[in-house]
């Protein structure tokens, strides 16, 4: 079958080349890689700004540094520092989801080398899947009174994960 455009025309094995063609253009366009040497600040365990755009990433959940119990602060110490650590591993890329969090950070899906940055925290233990967070401190008293301190050494969340000795 030929497709006739003036004076080209167009088989389609052609036409269909040409399509996948400019879909993995298109999605080159959509992500974003930034320039080498790009400044880089760590603003969380899962919030980054990269120049002058903050971006939080969409599949995560960290714990908080400020404005919480101290057993979380320090978790979400560690979690800042981790992503730091992740974030200057290699080549970076930035898949923007469309949208933002509450502090007009923009969502997106982060790798680096290849590797999502967000599945990295979760297996390392300092961050839960989004939406799926539970509390970890509760009123005044904090959720490490409830664990036992095994749980604590093992995974710093106290959650089990694949990826923990």
């Amino acid at each position: 079958m030929r497709a006739h455009f003036g004076l080209l025309a167009f088989s389609t094995p052609r036409i269909l080349i040409l399509i996948a063609v400019a879909a993995f253009v298109l999605a080159a366009m959509l992500s974003v890689s930034p320039a080498l040497g790009a400044e880089v600040t760590v603003l969380s365990g899962d919030t980054f700004q990269l120049e002058t755009t903050s971006w939080r990433i969409a599949n995560i959940d960290a714990p908080r540094t400020e404005k919480t119990c101290a057993d979380e602060a320090r978790l979400g110490a560690l979690a800042q520092a981790k992503l730091a650590e992740f974030l200057n591993q290699g080549e970076m890329e930035i898949a923007p989801t469309g949208g933002s969090d509450r502090y007009a950070a923009k969502l997106a899906l982060v790798r680096m080398n290849g590797e999502d940055v967000g599945e990295k925290m979760i297996a390392a233990g300092l961050a839960q899947r989004h939406g799926r967070a539970r509390a970890l401190c509760v009123g005044m008293h904090n959720l490490r009174d409830e664990l036992r301190p095994t749980d604590l050494s093992r995974n710093p969340m106290g959650m089990s994960s694949p990826h923990m000795n």
